[in-house]
């Protein structure tokens, strides 16, 4: 776990706080959307590009598989750096990867597109829920990740249909691109505000021990996960009764015998 100096320090729960929680939420719905978007665009993708069936299947798969392996450190990286160095380069990579996903002339290009969007996207979601935690306390973490998944799944409902609104007016290319634009404008409102309440002090490790660390922790839970399965009481429960039907069953046979 990281440490915090003050040598700044905001209120939890104020003004400000609203302001990165914001941000961090609008980032959520904004690549959510994007994710959306390109479900519901990839058969007009696949004309403009003549894909063939398995291509648009690699692509989805491609981003799945990154976004996975991304998954993996984003958390890790917010407790080590800090919301500030983690969702500006994540808002960032979420922006290259749409304008390349706009002007994509191939598929590589495509293909390239969906790992920099995987790679920033990693961070979204986990992003918002790090920030209500460190801006509104632990005490109120639970509550805070709730209205993030609520205004998620909400965008979702809502903005599929407004997705297929603007495609019927619009070309898939121009409506993309206006995503880009509006993550641009999404990325100078997250340079101007959005840090950590106080300042992140993190322990100094290179690339390969911060990867390291994040496989021992795992490792850990996984661990601690398999000995709090063998100490639940229904599973000693079970092997009291196994161990009861078995002796029953010696004494038995031995009864049969004699």
């Amino acid at each position: 776990m990281s440490t915090q100096t003050n040598n700044k320090t905001y209120e939890l729960g104020g003004a400000r706080a609203w302001t990165v929680w914001t941000i961090a939420v609008i980032f959520v719905v904004w690549l959510f959307n994007v994710q959306t978007g390109y479900a519901i665009v990839n058969n007009s993708v696949a004309k403009t590009l003549n894909l063939s069936i398995e291509q648009v299947g690699l692509i989805a798969a491609t981003y799945t598989w990154v976004f996975a392996v991304a998954q993996l450190f984003s958390g890790a990286l917010l407790d080590k750096l800090g919301s500030r160095k983690v969702l500006i380069p994540a808002i960032g990579l979420v922006i290259l990867g749409v304008f390349l996903f706009a002007f994509a002339q191939s598929f590589e290009m495509l293909l390239l597109s969906q790992v920099v969007l995987a790679m920033g996207s990693c961070a979204g979601f986990v992003g918002a829920g790090y920030v209500g935690g460190v801006w509104f306390g632990m005490a109120k973490f639970g509550i805070m990740f709730g209205l993030v998944q609520l205004v998620a799944a909400l965008s979702s409902a809502f903005g599929q249909t407004a997705f297929d609104f603007a495609l019927s007016r619009w070309e898939w290319r121009a409506i993309i691109t206006g995503f880009g634009v509006f993550g641009v404008l999404l990325l100078i409102a997250a340079v101007m505000f959005v840090h950590n309440p106080s300042e992140v002090e993190g322990e100094k490790s290179g690339a390969g021990e911060f990867i390291a660390s994040v496989f021992r922790s795992i490792l850990e839970v996984l661990k601690k996960r398999t000995d709090l399965g063998d100490q639940h009481p229904r599973r000693h429960r079970i092997r009291h009764d196994s161990g009861v039907r078995r002796r029953l069953g010696a004494e038995t046979a031995d009864g049969a015998r004699h």
